[in-house]
């Protein structure tokens, strides 16, 4: 919920607008328009994990006045805020061959305190076809705080067998020391070069 003090004008209030984003993965604010008389609003349907910026700003009649921001974020259970980790982009654009190996995956964890860091993360490979060296269950260190870059590798099999492409798919898996953001599931293609 996201409250504010009403505020005093010689000018009549006619409504106040409320916008949010979701901070680093939404460039566009959302928003909606609450009568004069209000002075909260409730912010359904938000990705828990996620950091929002959030502004307010009155109207009066078509003039609108000054945006006062803010931040939130998500709270765990215990009341205590827990970094989260997600990735940035839910595929990958171009096709990764067999043959290099390795594929280095961006992931981003988020955290407003830095005593969160270093931290462990769980994810699960698996694939459409043959070509993971392993599709078990793995663990990443994450330790570079937002905006620096943390990888997860996957590494791939040249089986010098001609058979079709996979799809390769990369899940965060919840644990109990991060949440896990909108974008748990990453997935790209592998095509067989032999």
């Amino acid at each position: 919920m996201v409250t504010w003090t009403a505020l005093a004008s010689n000018r009549p209030i006619t409504g106040y607008q409320v916008e949010w984003r979701a901070m680093f993965f939404e460039l566009e604010f959302k928003g909606t328009r609450v009568a004069s008389t209000e002075n909260s609003y409730t912010i359904s349907g938000l990705q828990k994990g996620f950091f929002f910026a959030v502004r307010v700003h009155a109207w009066h009649g078509k003039d609108a006045g000054p945006w006062f921001h803010g931040q939130w974020c998500d709270m765990s259970k215990d009341g205590t805020v827990r970094p989260f980790a997600s990735f940035v982009s839910a595929s990958k654009d171009t096709p990764t061959s067999e043959s290099v190996a390795e594929v280095s995956i961006l992931i981003t964890a988020f955290t407003i305190r830095e005593e969160h860091f270093p931290m462990t993360i769980n994810y699960r490979l698996s694939e459409t076809g043959d070509m993971l060296h392993s599709t078990r269950e793995h663990s990443a260190a994450i330790t570079k705080i937002f905006p620096y870059r943390n990888y997860i590798k996957v590494s791939l099999v040249d089986d010098v067998v001609d058979e079709a492409d996979s799809t390769v798919t990369v899940t965060i898996l919840p644990g109990s020391a991060y949440n896990v953001g909108t974008l748990s599931s990453f997935t790209f293609t592998v095509s067989d070069d032999d």
